[in-house]
C-alpha cells in the first residue's frame, strides 16, 4: 500500500515536469528561430508570461495536493493500520464527492470490523445468546460467523448435556458401589440423590417382591420429597395402576398431562399436581427389579429422560450383582453345610463298610466251616436236593454211586423213581411231599431200588429249607446206607439214633445258616440302597452347585492347598479369556499373583504385587496383568473349606468396571 501510494505522487510529479518539459521546449522551439535582437525584444514579454506560468503551475500542484495526494494519503494510512487488524483509527474526512465516499466506507468497514471482534469476542466468553446482523443477503463473513456461533453453541449444549450425565452416572456409581451391604440405606441413599440431581421435588421406589412367585408385589421401599425422607409402606400388584402397567410392559412411562389425585406434591404452601412424572423400570437382562418414580414442577427433556433409563439400568444391575452374591453365598453355605453332611455320611459309611466287612468275613469264616461240614457230610452221607414238587434239583457222588445213576439220569425227576411202588401206595407218597410242603421234616428208613434192581435200606431225613420270610423252598435229604446193617438191630438202631442226633443238629446248623445268610443279605441290600442314594444324592447336589456357579456372574476359582487349579467357571474365563481346559490342573500363579502359605499353622492365600503381599479376604481388591498384557481390576472374595487332612481354596471374582455409554 505504501509503495502504491509513493508511485501516484511520483506520477504526479512525472507529469508536471513533463508539461514543465513541453512548455519549455516550445519556447526554445519558437526562440530558437528569432534573432538575438528580437530575442531581447521579446523577453520583457515573456518574463510576465514565465511568472504567471510558473504560478499556475504551482497553484495547479497544491490543489492536486490539497484536494486528491493529501486525502488519498490519509484514506492510505488508515488502510494500513486496518490490514494490520488497527481498527482504532477512522478517517475524518467529509466530502460529498467519490473520495468521501470511499473514506466513509472504509469507517464503515472498521465499525463491520469492530462489531465482529466484539461478536467474536463475546462467543468466546461462553455468551452464544448474542445477536448479530448480516450486513446484506451477500454477506458471507456475517453468514460464517453466525453459523459459526450457532455451531458452537449446539456443540457446547451437547458437551453439558454429556458432562452432566458422566457426572451423574459417576455420582451414582460411587453410591452404588459404597453401599452394597444394606439394599435399604442404598434405595434410601440412591432416590434422595437420585431426586436432587434431576431437580425433582419427590420420588420412590419400589423393588419387586419374589416370596410368593405366584402373587409378585411392587413394595415400597424408599420415598423421598422436599428434602425429607418420608417413612411410608405401600405395596403395589403387578398391572395395578400406571405403576404396575410399567412393570408389565417394561417401558419407561413419561407423563406431563397428570391426572388428577395421581400424585400430589406437599409443601409448605399447600399441595398441588406436578406438571410431569416419570417412571422408569429396574431393568437389567431383561429381568425386572423394581420401579423408580420422580415427579416434578418442571418438565424433562429427552437426554434426562435417557440419563434417568441409564442410572435405572445401572441401578438394576447392582441389585442383580446383589441378588446373585447373596444367593451365591447362600450356595456357599449350603455346599459347606452339605460338605460338612458328607463327611460325617462318608464317617458313618466307613463304619458301616467296617462293620459290613467284620460281618462279611464272620459270614466268609461261616461258609468255609459250612463248606467244610458239607464236604464232611458228602463224603459220608448221602445227599439230595428236591423241589417243594418233589423233583431232584442235585445230588451228591454218594448218592449217586449209591443208586447207580448219574446226575443227568435223576434230574428234575422224582423221588418215586426209586420207590419200591408195590409195597409204597402213592396215596403214601403224596402224604409224605404234603408234609414236607407244610414244613415237616420226614426221617425214617426207605426202601429204594437202584438202577440195576438191588434193594437198598436208607435211612433219611429230608428237611424242608426255608427263605427270609419263613417259606419253604426246597428240601435236603440226608440219607445213609443202612444195608448192611440192617441184619443188627441193634447196631441198626444206634446208627440211626446218630443219624437222627446229627440230622437234628444238622437241620439246626442248616437253619442258623439260612438265618444268618437271610439277616446278613437284608443288611447288605439296606446298606447298598442308602450307599447308592446317598452317593446318587451327593451326584445330584454337586450338579446343581455345578450349574449355579456356572451361571454366575462373579469369576469361581478353586484350587488345593498345593496351589492346583482344580475348577474354572465360564464367568472366569470371560474375566480373563482363557479357556478352562487350559488352566484346569495348573497352578493358581499362572493366572493370579497368589500364593498359598500358612501363617499360625493355618493356610491361606495372599496376593503378591511388587514384592509386597496381602491376604485375600472379602472383597479384596487385586490388580494384575493378563496374558495380553491389559490389566485386570477385580474384587476378590477367598473361601477356605477343609476336608479331613486337605484344604480347597475358592475364589469369587468379579471384574471392577462400569459401561456408562
Amino acid at each position: 500500500m505504501k509503495t502504491s501510494f509513493k508511485s501516484l505522487r511520483s506520477g504526479v510529479n512525472l507529469i508536471i515536469a513533463s508539461f514543465i518539459l513541453i512548455v519549455a521546449g516550445g519556447a526554445f522551439f519558437v526562440l530558437k528561430n528569432l534573432s538575438i535582437p528580437d530575442i531581447y525584444r521579446q523577453l520583457s514579454l515573456l518574463i510576465p508570461v514565465v511568472i504567471i506560468w510558473i504560478v499556475a503551475v504551482t497553484a495547479i500542484y497544491r490543489i492536486i495536493n490539497s484536494q486528491f495526494l493529501n486525502p488519498l494519503k490519509k484514506i492510505h494510512e488508515v488502510m494500513e493500520k486496518v490490514s494490520k487488524g488497527d481498527l482504532s483509527t477512522k478517517t475524518d474526512l467529509t466530502r460529498d464527492d467519490e473520495l468521501g465516499s470511499i473514506a466513509e466506507s472504509v469507517n464503515v468497514l472498521i465499525r463491520n470490523q469492530s462489531g465482529l471482534a466484539d461478536f467474536m469476542e463475546k462467543i468466546g466468553d461462553g455468551n452464544f445468546n448474542i445477536e448479530y446482523t448480516v450486513l446484506s443477503e451477500k454477506d458471507k463473513l456475517g453468514y460464517s460467523v453466525t453459523g459459526m456461533r450457532d455451531k458452537l453453541q449446539k456443540l457446547v449444549s451437547e458437551d453439558a448435556k454429556r458432562q452432566w450425565s458422566s457426572e451423574g452416572q459417576a455420582r451414582f456409581g460411587a453410591i452404588l458401589r459404597d453401599n452394597t451391604d444394606d439394599l435399604k440405606v442404598l434405595c434410601d441413599n440412591l432416590i434422595s440423590d437420585f431426586v436432587k440431581y434431576m431437580d425433582a421435588n419427590q420420588g420412590s421406589i419400589f423393588l419387586l417382591n419374589e416370596e410368593q412367585k405366584d402373587n409378585q408385589m411392587l413394595e415400597l421401599v424408599s420415598v423421598y420429597a422436599w428434602n425429607r425422607k418420608k417413612f411410608l409402606t405401600k405395596t403395589i400388584e403387578i398391572g395395578e395402576g400406571i405403576l404396575g402397567q410399567a412393570a408389565i410392559e417394561r417401558e419407561t412411562v413419561y407423563l406431563t398431562d397428570v391426572p388428577d389425585n395421581f400424585i400430589s406434591i406437599t409443601s409448605g404452601l399447600g399441595d398441588a399436581n406436578p406438571r410431569s412424572v416419570l417412571i422408569v423400570p429396574l431393568l437389567f437382562n431383561d429381568e425386572l427389579f423394581g420401579i423408580m418414580e420422580i415427579a416434578s414442577f418442571k418438565t424433562y427433556k429427552p437426554f434426562e429422560i435417557e440419563f434417568a433409563e441409564k442410572i435405572a439400568e445401572i441401578v438394576a444391575s447392582t441389585f442383580s450383582r446383589i441378588k446373585t452374591n447373596r444367593q451365591t453365598e447362600k450356595l456357599l453355605r449350603d455346599s459347606q453345610k452339605l460338605t460338612e453332611e458328607l463327611r460325617t455320611q462318608e464317617e458313618e459309611m466307613r463304619q458301616n463298610l467296617e462293620e459290613m466287612n467284620a460281618t462279611q468275613e464272620e459270614m466268609q469264616q461261616r461258609e468255609v466251616e459250612r463248606i467244610g461240614i458239607f464236604a464232611a457230610i458228602n463224603n459220608t452221607i448221602a445227599t439230595v436236593e428236591f423241589t417243594m414238587e418233589g423233583r431232584i434239583i442235585t445230588a451228591n457222588e454218594m448218592f449217586l454211586t449209591m443208586m447207580n445213576y448219574t446226575l443227568d439220569e435223576i434230574e428234575n425227576k422224582t423221588d418215586r423213581l426209586f420207590a419200591d411202588k408195590s409195597n409204597e401206595p402213592i396215596e403214601i407218597y403224596n402224604k409224605f411231599w404234603s408234609e414236607l410242603n407244610e414244613g415237616q421234616v420226614q426221617r425214617g428208613d426207605f426202601k429204594r431200588i437202584t438202577k440195576d434192581g438191588r434193594d437198598v435200606w436208607l435211612s433219611a431225613s429230608y428237611t424242608p429249607a426255608r427263605d427270609k420270610n419263613g417259606k419253604p423252598y426246597k428240601v435236603i435229604a440226608l440219607a445213609q446206607d443202612i444195608s448192611e446193617k440192617k441184619k443188627a438191630e441193634l447196631e441198626l438202631q444206634r446208627q440211626a439214633q446218630e443219624l437222627r442226633v446229627q440230622g437234628e443238629e444238622l437241620r439246626k446248623y442248616t437253619s442258623e445258616l439260612e438265618d444268618i445268610k437271610t439277616n446278613l443279605s437284608e443288611k447288605l441290600n439296606e446298606a447298598s440302597k442308602g450307599l447308592i442314594k446317598k452317593i446318587q444324592d451327593i451326584e445330584i447336589e454337586k450338579e446343581k452347585n455345578i450349574a449355579v456357579l456356572e451361571g454366575c456372574v462373579d469369576g469361581v476359582i478353586t484350587f488345593n492347598h498345593e496351589g492346583t487349579i482344580e475348577y474354572f467357571n465360564h464367568s472366569a474365563e470371560e474375566i480373563w479369556g482363557i479357556q478352562r481346559e487350559n488352566v484346569i490342573g495348573k497352578p493358581i500363579n499362572s493366572i493370579l499373583p497368589v500364593v498359598v502359605k500358612t501363617i499360625d499353622n493355618n493356610l491361606t492365600a495372599f496376593y503378591s504385587n511388587n514384592g509386597s503381599s496381602k491376604e485375600i479376604q472379602v472383597r479384596t481388591e487385586i490388580s494384575f496383568p493378563d496374558i495380553n498384557g491389559n490389566n485386570i481390576d477385580l474384587l476378590a472374595t477367598l473361601t477356605r473349606a477343609r476336608i479331613e487332612s486337605s484344604f480347597t481354596f475358592t475364589i469369587f471374582a468379579q471384574k471392577i468396571s462400569v459401561d456408562f455409554f
